[in-house]
């Protein structure tokens, strides 16, 4: 068995993540921004294995289950750095995230090259048999 290559962004499509378990180790360095990248992608299983597609924050909530009102903010505020950068929450001590992870457009998001690249560590592992002729 061989491991195939990692795909490249625009080879990379929701069903290929592996949610099973948390994406700790990822380049956010932050376990809030992982849990919910991590939702995200969930969502984005739901909706369309497929395809990458917008979102709104009430869909990614019915998704992620939280209604504590603290922890909305905070993924508001982990929303706000996706698409512009900065720190993921004004409690985090991480570094700041560069801008575009996630596009906005009015109430929508969009998930961004940058943010599938991101993904590539979780990838469900492909594999195949080499036979000989």
């Amino acid at each position: 068995m061989l491991e195939s290559a990692s795909p490249s962004a625009t080879e990379i499509f929701p069903f290929m993540v592996d949610t099973t378990k948390d994406f700790c180790g990822s380049i956010f360095s932050n376990r809030e921004t992982e849990k919910l990248v991590r939702d995200i992608v969930i969502l984005q299983q739901k909706k369309d294995p497929r395809r990458w597609t917008t979102f709104n924050v009430k869909e990614y909530h019915e998704v992620c289950g939280c209604c504590d009102p603290i922890k909305r903010e905070v993924e508001e505020e982990i929303f706000h750095a996706l698409v512009y950068g900065g720190p993921p929450s004004a409690r985090s001590s991480c570094k700041d995230f560069e801008p575009g992870y996630l596009k906005s457009r009015g109430p929508f998001y969009q998930i961004s090259q940058k943010f599938i690249e991101a993904l590539v560590p979780f990838l469900k592992k492909q594999t195949f048999s080499c036979t000989s002729s």
